[in-house]
């Protein structure tokens, strides 16, 4: 979308080695006015601080919020929209700093927003993958974990607990966090399903989703257990309550 004014939001939590070659590969896209917000978790490897001094070499378009004790995922991203949402940014893209998620991709996505209102970095559609470097058990876990929460959910996103999407201001602004029951991956569910729910157009795209450069998966089957029973929980008691929180004029 031309002249758009966008945001690439990027939770981190020691996270320090991966930032050069992702701040690198975002800004070799060459998109228009295109800054990047680094919401980091309390990392003890000085993540926030190196995230800073990368800044300068390219023109301070490197942003950084600082959670003051290690809160999770969900509100790492929840502090991310809110500040993104209030600098009135046209465009919100949220991708994992640990180059998992191709930044090659941001592009198509944004350019798919001229007709959708949010769109999906889709590892389950079709030309859509994983890494060929999982282990059975990693693949079985996160085929499960979309299987179980897209059928929970009744919903027809095959990616479904996708951490790589890209929002219209609109649609960004709806998210109703009051309403989000999981911390961990899950949440990113509970998003999809509130802009489907509001009805906002969803858009998925095939990704190839990467082995992570440094670091090991945090995904165990008993995190996804645990998500999984959170799903079921959210659908029964909260999800026909969903609202959109009240929205004044921008």
């Amino acid at each position: 979308m031309e002249n758009s004014k966008i945001v690439v939001i990027v939770p981190t939590f020691n996270e320090v080695n991966n930032l050069p070659v992702l701040a690198e590969r975002i800004f070799a896209q060459n998109i228009h006015d295109l800054d990047i917000l680094f919401v980091d978790d309390n990392s003890p490897d000085g993540t926030a601080d190196y995230a800073r001094q990368l800044s300068a070499n390219y023109n301070d378009k490197i942003h950084v919020l600082d959670v003051p004790e290690k809160l999770g995922l969900s509100n790492a991203y929840k502090q991310g929209f809110s500040w993104a949402i209030s600098k009135k940014y046209d465009i919100l893209v949220q991708m994992d700093a640990d180059l998992s998620h191709n930044p090659n991709y941001i592009r198509h996505m944004i350019d798919k927003l001229s007709d959708y209102d949010v769109v999906v970095g889709s590892r389950y559609i079709l030309k859509g993958s994983v890494s060929n470097k999982w282990s059975f058990s990693r693949r079985f876990i996160s085929f499960l974990g979309n299987f179980g929460i897209r059928n929970i959910l009744i919903i027809n996103i095959r990616d479904i607990t996708s951490g790589f999407k890209a929002f219209k201001y609109q649609s960004a602004r709806s998210i109703n966090w009051d309403q989000i029951y999981c911390t961990g991956f899950g949440f990113q569910a509970e998003i999809t399903y509130q802009c489907y729910k509001f009805g906002y157009t969803i858009f998925e795209t095939p990704i190839i989703f990467e082995d992570r450069l440094y670091g090991k998966s945090k995904m165990t089957l008993a995190i996804l257990l645990e998500t999984l029973l959170k799903i079921v929980a959210f659908k029964i008691f909260q999800s026909s309550r969903l609202k959109k929180p009240h929205i004044s004029n921008p």
